[in-house]
């Protein structure tokens, strides 16, 4: 999934992805000071608290400026999530606690989105 949008400082932007009926699901984010993206996998288990574990933390090829449009893509193939921002490597994890299809969703605040889309890799595994 990839969504352009326009930054500002104060901002929260997430993309979800392979989200359940029960919110579990992968996140990945910007940080509000515009200087790292995250990628953590959420589990909530029925009657406790929701669980945030953190998968992998990018610090950005350069600060992000507020004003300025940014383009954010998250690439799910198998056990796989990738995260790119500008068309630009940030990295990669791996982890198969959520490996069945879900929900996604885009989420900002303070932001606000230009588009967003949905892209097919072409292969069964890329599916979320």
């Amino acid at each position: 999934m990839r969504a352009r949008y326009r930054f500002r400082h104060d901002a929260v932007i997430w993309m979800i992805i392979r989200d359940d009926k029960e919110s579990n699901n992968y996140k990945a984010f910007v940080e509000s000071n515009g200087q790292a993206a995250t990628i953590r996998v959420v589990t909530t288990s029925r009657g406790q608290s929701t669980k945030f574990v953190l998968l992998g933390s990018f610090p950005l090829p350069e600060r992000l400026v507020s004003g300025e449009e940014y383009k954010m893509e998250l690439r799910v193939i198998g056990d796989e999530l990738i995260l790119l921002v500008n068309d630009r490597l940030l990295g990669s994890v791996r982890d198969k606690t959520h490996s069945k299809r879900g929900f996604c969703n885009f989420y900002a605040t303070g932001s606000e989105f230009r588009d967003a889309a949905w892209l097919d890799l072409g292969s069964e595994a890329s599916s979320p």
